[in-house]
């Protein structure tokens, strides 16, 4: 018996493999980048703004004590 999943919608695939039943995983990191399970953007855009406000902040208290 062939299945074809090309006519089903993202949320309407079986979570079966090999007669087991599988769950899906949350965001993971991979070679730097998150990647989040419906494969947008938001996560890894999220965290790389994050970094930077971190990193422009301690130049900002730098630049304030003129070091």
């Amino acid at each position: 018996m062939v299945r074809t999943y090309l006519s089903l919608k993202a949320g309407d695939c079986p979570e079966r493999l090999l007669h087991l039943s599988v769950g899906g995983v949350g965001p993971v990191m991979y070679l730097g980048t998150h990647i989040a399970e419906d494969l947008s953007w938001t996560t890894n855009t999220t965290a790389l703004v994050k970094k930077a406000q971190q990193r422009f902040y301690f130049l900002r208290i730098l630049r304030k004590n003129n070091l």
